[in-house]
């Protein structure tokens, strides 16, 4: 039997975060503004905004761009996570998979419906909305008649006027809920429906599950059981010890055998 669950867009954390970082960098995630790629950071920035606000990180199984939404280093990311117009994408057409965020388009005339928390789109160009790319995103802060003021990166602004005309803009109102899978369908799909244990073959349920027990460490604030280069998809002693580590802190028993109690229980800790 599964078990369907939403959780709300916690605006006030969002506009928290981007508070705290509109001005600087967090060192946790990559300043794409110092590998020489002008206005590169403003969806890197947002992103940012929405995890904090709830939205969990997605790695898909098609590996495309709107089916997946993650960082795990700057060479190491999905990429909608670094571009304006791969953001706007991914909104738009992650509709099926989960975690995701219901969004509405909204007309010049209902920029009043924005709120903190929501999204603005620069557009390149000019005609059509809908055939025009995304250049620049930010995160909007409030709404004083028909001014949007924002937080952002790349072009950098605290709380301070979009700028760009309504014409130029998209305006990208938020849903308050966020869908989540149904719990055993979630495990299911990111970590298989076998135990997990020591063999000799790559799995990329074992490399979703080595990225996931990082993430965990990254919860409970202790380091990481893995680098980047050991996040291989080969499930040895290593990998059985960090997940013996993870279940004794989860009151599950420690045997390093990854089954359906463990897997649940990460995907729970990680995703609701």
């Amino acid at each position: 039997m599964t078990t369907s669950k939403t959780k709300t867009y916690n605006r006030d954390a969002a506009i928290l975060y981007a508070q705290k970082w509109a001005n600087s960098f967090n060192p946790q995630y990559p300043n794409f503004e110092k590998i020489g790629v002008e206005n590169s950071d403003c969806a890197n920035f947002v992103y940012q905004c929405l995890f904090a606000g709830g939205l969990a990180m997605k790695k898909g199984t098609t590996r495309n761009k709107y089916d997946e939404w993650y960082y795990e280093s700057m060479y190491n990311h999905s990429g909608s996570w670094s571009g304006a117009q791969s953001l706007r994408l991914y909104i738009k057409y992650n509709t099926v998979g989960c975690p995701r965020i219901g969004f509405t388009f909204l007309s010049n005339s209902q920029v009043g419906r924005l709120q903190k928390g929501d999204l603005v789109f620069g557009l390149e160009g000019s005609g059509d909305k809908s055939n025009r790319r995304a250049s620049h995103v930010a995160m909007v802060s409030r709404v004083v008649g028909s001014t949007i003021y924002v937080y952002s990166h790349s072009k950098p602004k605290y709380d301070a006027s979009w700028g760009a005309t309504l014409e130029d803009t998209i305006l990208c109102k938020l849903s308050d809920t966020i869908q989540l899978f149904d719990v055993d369908d979630g495990w299911q799909e990111r970590y298989g429906t076998s135990t997990l244990k020591k063999s000799s073959g790559y799995s990329r349920y074992v490399e979703n599950l080595q990225e996931d027990l990082n993430h965990w460490c990254d919860q409970v604030n202790r380091a990481r059981f893995f680098s980047n280069s050991q996040i291989d998809g080969y499930f040895g002693s290593g990998t059985e010890n960090a997940v013996k580590v993870f279940q004794g802190a989860n009151a599950l028993t420690a045997d390093g055998l990854v089954g359906t109690n463990t897997k649940k229980k990460l995907y729970e800790l990680l995703y609701w």
